[in-house]
């Protein structure tokens, strides 16, 4: 190895991670480099969290609010996942709150209205006349939906539509929407009046 074409910080960032390994002339590791480790929370399972395993029937009738609350706790508690949301039309009767850290998952990567019945469909229908209400998703930071469709089913063809309340508010950094479609929200615009 030519010395003199490391720079000084390089040359220390190497001593640095051999040092931590022993790797350095025969030396053990550092004991003050171990206990500094920090203590990990219990890992999640790496498939992620299904609603149906707590309960979601995805059939458009029954209420399926508590079990995705069920759900997005459990991922929260293990420090972080994704909880999964396989094909199916979910009635949401509540709002929900998508914890720190943790990604809501639908099953298309780019959903379309075509597709809004063949996917993760969540049916929204809380406070409808409601504009000012709860959103109906609250994400924290780091924390996301993904392929999924949101749609207003209760929704009257009228002029002006039904107001409700925002779809997703974002509280914190890094709050992530990919992939998602929304069908038929409506929010009035308070700037007109």
């Amino acid at each position: 190895m030519n010395w003199r074409s490391i720079s000084r910080r390089r040359l220390l960032r190497q001593a640095t991670l051999a040092s931590a390994t022993g790797a350095l002339v025969g030396m053990a590791p550092s004991p003050v480099l171990r206990a500094a480790e920090p203590t990990r929370a219990p890992s999640p399972r790496q498939d992620g969290l299904s609603v149906l395993e707590f309960g979601a029937a995805g059939d458009g009738r029954q209420d399926d609010t508590p079990a995705f609350e069920a759900a997005l706790k459990a991922a929260a508690q293990s420090g972080g996942n994704v909880v999964r949301i396989p094909r199916g039309n979910y009635l949401i009767r509540g709002t929900l709150d998508v914890p720190e850290n943790v990604v809501l998952e639908g099953y298309f990567r780019a959903p379309t209205a075509r597709t809004q019945s063949q996917g993760s469909t969540l049916l929204a229908v809380a406070d409808a006349g409601k504009a000012d209400g709860q959103p109906f998703i609250t994400l924290h930071q780091n924390s996301m939906l993904c392929g999924l469709t949101i749609f207003y089913p209760e929704q009257k063809q009228t002029n002006p539509p039904v107001p409700y309340p925002w779809t997703v508010r974002g509280i914190g950094d890094n709050c992530s929407l990919v992939d998602v479609l929304l069908v038929n929200p409506y929010q009035p615009d308070k700037t007109r009046r």
